[in-house]
This record gives structure tokens, C-alpha cells and sequence, in this order.
């Protein structure tokens, strides 16, 4: 769900088994205020205009990791009572590889979510995705063949124009988005393309029954300032502040970025993204071996797993965690440092453990 600088945001809607249930509070925030010591940065990108019925489309790369989410959704930007409600999304939460979810929020934040399951790993290439909104109804559509459509009383009460807009964002809720672990940071999902289409039935070229004619397409060759802005606001339920420099452009793509507070502004790790996906798991060598103070320790992963990697030494006693948490498929390096323990030279072993895999390898420490 969407959180917007003039509210946090409240989900709280029991829906059937199909549907999902996201208890949370909005706060009142309003345009221009920021919430101090908020703990990572993040990025929205917003159209200045507002718009009333059409098809919006993007073309998204998501990004993985438990408790972040990326979006395209539109949104009335109001400063009155809740009951101006309206807004509909396409939400791509990390902590799953085979899910989108689909939501159009009403007046006084009354949800009506989707959770969509799909036959792709969303985090691991583009994929196009929209949705037509007409007074009559709401469908979502993905790779250009329609996957999910709401036609309740409730899409008659979407009257009120919306901006396009796109962000990332780290929620508290954790039994919605799932535990959040920083050492993710930094990631971007990336926007390659949006496109606008007016409602227009009877005369239109695209979309459904050809009801629709496109206005515009924004291939994101830098920022646009006569359509866009950039956001620089947070709220009550989100750890990450927003912040313009976390908007970047590299040929002919959009990063947003969720990054650390040191972190803003720089593009980072975006060459991971673009690795292939290992096609096993796997524990490597620690290199430097012989280490001192610290070493750094590689594996991969083919598929999400619960992920918990320990240091031992030789008594069969834990010296250290360095990772419990879920992660996404990937390539990933931890580094391990004796000092931040105060360990004698001498011969320890660390284990991965990701799902049911488990692999045990010898290291040592000459000081």
C-alpha cells in the first residue's frame, strides 16, 4: 500500500483467502516535513499533473530482500479528511519471488487488496506491468495479458484525479513486508519506461476494446522537470526518509534507491543485480586464508533460503553469527573480522546453512 507525504498509512481490511489482510496506522504528515533520526533513505518519483481514468504502464525490475517494497501506483494528493481517499497499486513486496499484489484503496483507506501469484521471479528481470482504470472498472495487467480486474461498487467511488508515482520504501510492518536486515543495502529497483494513455471509448487505439489513446511515454533519459518531481518527505510507518539525490538515470533507466544514510546520493552494487542467478548452492574458500585480522567469506545462493552462517572453533563452540535471515537468490559476501571477537591464532571453522543445504569449511587465524 501506498504512503504518502500527507498521511502514513493504515491497511486494515479482512478479505477472503484469496485477498490479503495489512493491519497498519496512518499518522498525519504533511508535505515538506520530514520524521527525524529515521534510520535509511529511500526515493519517490511523482508527476506533477493529476489525472482522471486511463492506462498507466511501467516497466519494472523489482528488487529482492524481505521488508522492501516497490511500487507504481497513482494516488489523489489531498490535505483534507480521509474520506478523499483514492489509489491504486501495483506493489512488488521482496520477501517473495513469484508475487505481485494489486490494491485500490478507497475513501477513509479502505483496502481492497490482491495478492497476484506469477510464474516469474520478479526481482530477476523487467517485466511490463498496468492497469486501465475506467468508472466502471479496475484491471491489472502484466507482460500485456490482463491477470486480475475489480468491477465493485467500490471503483465507482474513484473519482478524483491522481498523480503517477513511484517509490521504494522500508515499512515497519513486518507481518506485511517481512524483517527487514540493513546489510541488504544498498539496492534499486529500476524503472525502464512509464506510459500514459487517456480513457478514450470509442476512439482509442490501445488497450481494452481499443478504449484508450496514448499522451505520452517516458523513456527516463534524466530527469524531467516540466512532468515530474522528486520527492522529499517520510511518514510514521516508514524507517526511510526520502530524499531527491537517491534518484538516479544510467542509459536510459531509473534507479530509486534504498540505501543507508551514508550511502545517499552514490550508486551502488547495481552490478549485482545484473549477475545471473547461481544454478546451485554453494560455500566458498575464505580468502585471505591465512587471515588477520579479517577474511571474507563467499556462497550462493539458487533459490531464497533461511540463511544462518556461524563461526566455530575447534571445541565445537559458536564464536560468532554473521547471518540469520532470509535471502534472496545470489551471490553474497560476508566479512569476518577476529579483532571485534578477540580470538587466539589458531584453527575455526564456518558453516552455512541455507535451507536444507549445510557445508562446513576450515579457516585460520595467525596472528
Amino acid at each position: 500500500m501506498t504512503r504518502l507525504p500527507l498521511y502514513a498509512a493504515f491497511i486494515a481490511l479482512a478479505v477472503s483467502t484469496a485477498m490479503a489482510q495489512v493491519p497498519t496506522l496512518k499518522l498525519p504528515l504533511y508535505l515538506g516535513q520530514s520524521m527525524a533520526g529515521k534510520p535509511f533513505r529511500g526515493a519517490e518519483y511523482r508527476t506533477k499533473d493529476a489525472f482522471i481514468y486511463g492506462r498507466f504502464e511501467v516497466r519494472l525490475r523489482s528488487v529482492p530482500g524481505s521488508g522492501t517494497l516497490s511500487t507504481f501506483f497513482t494516488y489523489h494528493d489531498f490535505t483534507g479528511s480521509r474520506d478523499q481517499w483514492n489509489e491504486i497499486d501495483i506493489e512488488i513486496l521482496g520477501r517473495y519471488n513469484n508475487e505481485v499484489q494489486f490494491n485500490v484503496i478507497t475513501a477513509n483507506e479502505v483496502s481492497h487488496v490482491k495478492r497476484h501469484v506469477v510464474d516469474f521471479n520478479p526481482h530477476q528481470a523487467f517485466h511490463d506491468y498496468a492497469f486501465e482504470w475506467t468508472p466502471w472498472y479496475v484491471a491489472w495487467f502484466i507482460d500485456g495479458r490482463e491477470v486480475y480486474r475489480q468491477t465493485e461498487r467500490h471503483i465507482q467511488t474513484l473519482t478524483r484525479p491522481q498523480k503517477i508515482m513511484m517509490n521504494i520504501w522500508q515499512p515497519i510492518y513486518t507481518d506485511w513486508t517481512g524483517v527487514f536486515d540493513a546489510r541488504i543495502l544498498p539496492v534499486y529497483p529500476r524503472y525502464d519506461y512509464v506510459r500514459y494513455y487517456d480513457f478514450t471509448p470509442g476512439r482509442g487505439t490501445a488497450g481494452t476494446d481499443s478504449s484508450f489513446t496514448l499522451r505520452w511515454t517516458e523513456n527516463f533519459d534524466g530527469f524531467n522537470p516540466d512532468r515530474w518531481e522528486r520527492a522529499s518527505h517520510t511518514w510514521a510507518a516508514n524507517n526511510a526518509q526520502f530524499v531527491p539525490e537517491n534518484i538516479f538515470f544510467r542509459d536510459g533507466i531509473m534507479l530509486l534507491g534504498l540505501t543507508l544514510p551514508d550511502q545517499a546520493g552514490q550508486l551502488l552494487s547495481v552490478e549485482r543485480l545484473d549477475a545471473p542467478t547461481p544454478q546451485t548452492f554453494c560455500l566458498e574458500q575464505n580468502y585471505p586464508n591465512p587471515f588477520n585480522p579479517s577474511t571474507t567469506i563467499a556462497y550462493k545462493l539458487p533459490i531464497a533460503s533461511d540463511v544462518r552462517l556461524t563461526i566455530y572453533d575447534t571445541l565445537g563452540r559458536e564464536v560468532a553469527t554473521l547471518v540469520n535471515t532470509r535471502q534472496q537468490a545470489g551471490d553474497y559476501r560476508v566479512q569476518f573480522s577476529s579483532s571485534a571477537y578477540a580470538l587466539p591464532s589458531g584453527v575455526y571453522f564456518y558453516r552455512l546453512q541455507a535451507g536444507s543445504f549445510l557445508e562446513t569449511k576450515k579457516m585460520l587465524l595467525v596472528k
